[in-house]
């Protein structure tokens, strides 16, 4: 199973405005773990552009029931594992745009089961197959 987590771009402009949806993901934007799971593998394990939009149309149109947040949009991450393989993809205006590098900077007071999950010295290890 290809394992995967999905950021809410959270940096804002001096007006409060969420920039990740007006100019996309820019690297030291400060992220927010919305969710993780794990998905199917995709028939070629070298194209993630499937397993992305699926992933899209469920964060935009059949939200999992345990999911609170906003929908996907511009700027917003999805990070992909499939054994010790590890990508980033950041939504683009149209499709994704693979991130040859994704720092996470979590904003403000941390829910516990989102800090938990980064207390880890690898904040990745769940998409490796540890736990």
């Amino acid at each position: 199973m290809t394992k995967y987590q999905f950021y809410l771009n959270q940096q804002k402009d001096e007006a409060g405005r969420l920039v990740g949806m007006m100019d996309g993901y820019q690297f030291g934007h400060a992220m927010e773990l919305a969710d993780a799971g794990e998905t199917y593998d995709p028939a070629d394990p070298s194209d993630d552009s499937e397993v992305l939009e699926d992933l899209y149309e469920t964060y935009n149109n059949v939200h999992p029931a345990h999911y609170r947040n906003r929908s996907m949009s511009v700027g917003d991450v999805v990070v992909l594992g499939l054994g010790d393989r590890v990508r980033a993809y950041a939504v683009d205006t149209c499709g994704f745009k693979k991130l040859d590098q994704f720092e996470f900077r979590i904003p403000g007071a941390v829910p516990k089961e989102i800090a938990d999950a980064h207390k880890a010295d690898d904040p990745f290890a769940f998409l490796k197959g540890a736990r």
